[in-house]
């Protein structure tokens, strides 16, 4: 068993004080923690500040895909986990990463995300299982700024 490699979270934000305290609680397994805020009004970049390593702020755009290469270039680490500010890992996900960081198996993780949509989560909707990548090596992706359709990443990576 090797020794772990270090992780780095990031989480592009945009007045969510209502739920990114959750959000980046779901990071616990992270090394470094950075939140970009886009400049909210609501507080959120403070209650961010009590839970990540750093939070930047930068003036409001209205893509989230716009911060994300400059959240990427802001991690220490070579592995980065990615998320928007209104999801959550689960206790379970972040143990497989921890896991799975010790002899990692691919250069880009593809992780299944449950929508709740009026606090219910339907496994027989449409849009169930939304693979989304979450997890990669510094290295293996680049983003293109367009809504929906940022991630650039080789197949054979994941």
């Amino acid at each position: 068993m090797g020794e772990r490699q270090k992780i780095s979270g990031v989480v592009i934000s945009y007045n969510r004080a209502d739920v990114i305290e959750t959000t980046l609680r779901s990071l616990w397994f992270v090394d470094e923690l950075i939140v970009v805020d886009k400049s909210s009004i609501d507080g959120t970049a403070q209650l961010a500040a009590k839970i990540a390593d750093r939070v930047i702020v930068e003036p409001w755009r209205p893509l989230g895909e716009d911060s994300r290469q400059s959240a990427v270039d802001a991690c220490t680490h070579d592995w980065i986990v990615c998320m928007d500010d209104d999801e959550c890992f689960s206790a379970e996900a972040g143990r497989y990463i921890q896991k799975e960081l010790e002899a990692p198996s691919a250069g880009v993780y593809i992780f299944p995300l449950r929508h709740y949509i009026l606090g219910t989560h339907d496994e027989a909707a449409y849009y169930w299982p939304d693979r989304k990548p979450r997890m990669f090596r510094r290295d293996a992706v680049s983003f293109r700024s367009t809504v929906h359709n940022e991630w650039n990443y080789r197949v054979e990576d994941c």
